[in-house]
């Protein structure tokens, strides 16, 4: 079956169109020109990726926080998807506080960490 065809000869690569996502293939190629089509290569195998995919993020909890000041330590935990896979950082007012992590983890909650 004829998939694609490239006119041009200085082309090294062609898209092969409507692949399904993690599906293996198998193709094989043949090169024609002003005195016909050549023999075709040997049939080689690849296998498809994931597609890419935009990032979803959840945030538990979900609702706003207030905690008064104390000693209890206050979890936040992410979960991110997405193709490739994100990257979760923490920022505290603008500032890097965990970078990589899928939960933050506060303890001593004092008066000034209120403002988050």
């Amino acid at each position: 079956m004829l998939i694609n065809t490239v006119d041009d000869p200085t082309t090294r690569s062609a898209v092969i169109p409507q692949l399904r996502e993690e599906t293996p293939y198998t193709f094989k190629i043949r090169g024609k020109n002003r005195l016909g089509p050549g023999l075709p290569s040997a049939p080689f195998s690849a296998t498809t990726w994931l597609g890419a995919r935009p990032p979803q993020v959840s945030v538990t909890p979900a609702e706003h926080i207030e905690k008064e000041p104390s000693n209890d330590e206050l979890s936040i935990e992410c979960e991110a998807s997405g193709v490739p896979k994100p990257k979760i950082i923490w920022l505290w007012s603008g500032q890097l506080v965990e970078d990589g992590k899928s939960s933050l983890h506060i303890c001593k909650v004092q008066r000034r960490n209120i403002s988050m």
